[in-house]
Formats: structure tokens, sequence, C-alpha cells
């Protein structure tokens, strides 16, 4: 049965948190950073085989 995320039934805070939402917005923030320099490196490296040496700064 699929049910539509606008049909959901969401109870905040309903059951103890295992970090607190400072620890939370913390981890979230580096894992978009990561996330963010893997973009680039990608990018560099498909450059890299396209072009040569190069980096996403050169671009």
């Amino acid at each position: 049965m699929t049910v539509n995320k606008a049909e959901w039934i969401t109870v905040d805070h309903a059951h103890e948190s295992i970090i607190s939402q400072v620890e939370f917005d913390q981890a979230q923030k580096k894992l978009r950073a990561y996330a963010k320099r893997g973009t680039v490196r990608k990018t560099e490296n498909l450059l890299h085989k396209k072009y040569g040496a190069v980096s996403a700064d050169d671009v």
C-alpha cells in the first residue's frame, strides 16, 4: 500500500533523541559540505580525463 507523503501522520519529539538537535545540525552541515566537495572532485576527474591535469579552480 502506498500512501502519499502529504497524508503521512508525523509526531515531533515522540521519543527521546539519540543526539541533540545541535549535533544533528552540525553533522548535516558537514555532510552537505562533503557532498559538495565530492561533486567538485567528480568534475575534476572528468576534466582530467578529457583535458589532462586541470582542477575545478582552472575552469
